[in-house]
């Protein structure tokens, strides 16, 4: 199966910037998945699960996976990229918790989102056969560039 790359962003791009389709353009490229860090403002559960995170940006988790969720906690969400009624959501697809030391994941963020920036490609509509994802050389090469050393490995 293949997967689009999540590339991350800030939690104001997903509105500020037009979703055709699935896709997000950004800087004149299309992505469909996205992750973003945010803390949540509100909560509702209806037949799905939503909640919004600060600047507007609203996350749907259609099979409520994030029940353990509370308004005011920071949380690191993966999503695919969608619209309705021409609003755009994020499609909760994986997320985590990081209430702990707020301030440096939100300066590491940032700092992701600078140097993985050049790294966007235009993913188009639909992946092409030799698509394969975040490659793993390219992805320490990154790593390397955010974390100024080069990648430790821990095993558990």
């Amino acid at each position: 199966m293949k997967r689009w790359t999540a590339y991350k962003i800030r939690p104001e791009e997903l509105l500020e910037n037009k979703v055709v389709g699935n896709t997000l353009i950004i800087e004149g490229k299309r992505i469909h998945r996205v992750r973003v860090l945010g803390e949540v403002r509100r909560i509702s559960e209806t037949s799905i699960l939503t909640f919004e995170l600060e600047g507007g940006v609203v996350v749907k988790d259609f099979e409520k996976r994030g029940k353990d969720i509370r308004e005011g906690d920071l949380i690191d969400v993966i999503g695919r990229v969608g619209q309705f009624e021409g609003s755009p959501y994020i499609s909760l697809e994986l997320y985590k918790i990081r209430n702990e030391d707020r301030e440096k994941w939100r300066e590491l963020r940032e700092l992701e989102i600078e140097v993985t920036r050049r790294y966007m490609e235009d993913e188009g509509e639909e992946p092409s056969e030799d698509y394969q994802g975040d490659r793993e050389e390219e992805s320490e090469k990154i790593m390397e560039e955010v974390y100024r050393g080069p990648p430790r490995r821990t095993w558990f």
